[in-house]
């Protein structure tokens, strides 16, 4: 891999998030929205002595802010590349599939970054996390990059047009939300689902976001969920930079 050639790519595909508007808004401040909405329920709701919903909903929007900047961040702008031609062009170059996908990295972790911070000081209002826990919290959230990112990345490597994109990302997102618990929590499921989602990374991961957010106890250690996070993303970054498309036309 060039060096010069990385920086050049990170460089554009950096300039590429921030000109767009609509998929900037979904990367940065759509999570902030919602999170919004969800205390704002949780607020008007009456309080409950088994459930706490501040906890819950703060876990649910960081997880939403993760999956916003891979699935918005990262699947749009590279499906509006190949839409334009410019990966075609690419193609001919000696840019590699997998300098594309790491030039994506450095400003989805930026903004990231900015996000996290942002939901922890929220956190932190509410009396749920100590200055500890912040260590582990930013090792979580790297771990949900890991596997985030290079889902986002298959997207943008195999869905053929913007429209495609917008109509599988919110489903895509309602979908992890449930798989990870932060939708309806694992334990009012049937105990057959909750079981078997339990031990995949999403649940592991959201698991590890609840505790280090919230303080609420984990079923499994943070390590296990960081683990299960590296290792079910570098297997798809391998099936995402095979499946990789340099034009619409390929199959």
């Amino acid at each position: 891999m060039n060096p010069r050639s990385l920086a050049a790519m990170t460089a554009a595909s950096t300039r590429e998030l921030l000109r767009d508007r609509k998929t900037l808004f979904y990367a940065v401040l759509f999570p902030f929205g919602m999170l919004g909405l969800f205390l704002g329920m949780a607020a008007l709701l009456p309080p409950s002595p088994a459930f706490d919903r501040s906890r819950f909903f703060l876990a649910t929007g960081l997880f939403v802010a993760l999956a916003s900047v891979a699935f918005w961040g990262v699947a749009v702008p590279l499906v509006a590349l190949r839409e334009r031609g410019t990966l075609r062009l690419l193609s001919t170059t000696p840019v590699s599939r997998l300098t594309i996908m790491l030039a994506q990295t450095p400003a989805r972790l930026a903004v990231t970054l900015v996000q996290v911070a942002t939901i922890a000081a929220v956190s932190a209002a509410y009396g749920h996390l100590p200055a500890e826990r912040l260590g582990s919290l930013l090792l979580t959230c790297l771990a949900g990059l890991m596997l985030l990112l290079p889902l986002g990345f298959l997207l943008g490597a195999i869905l053929p047009t913007a429209e495609a994109v917008s109509n599988s990302l919110t489903f895509l997102l309602l979908v992890l939300l449930a798989m990870a618990g932060l939708f309806l929590p694992l334990d009012q499921m049937p105990a057959a689902v909750a079981d078997t989602l339990d031990v995949l990374p999403p649940a592991l991961l959201g698991d590890a976001i609840r505790q280090d957010l919230t303080g609420v106890p984990a079923d499994q250690p943070a390590w296990v969920s960081w683990l299960a996070a590296a290792g079910s993303g570098a297997l798809l970054t391998m099936i995402a930079i095979r499946a990789f498309r340099w034009d619409g036309g390929e199959r």
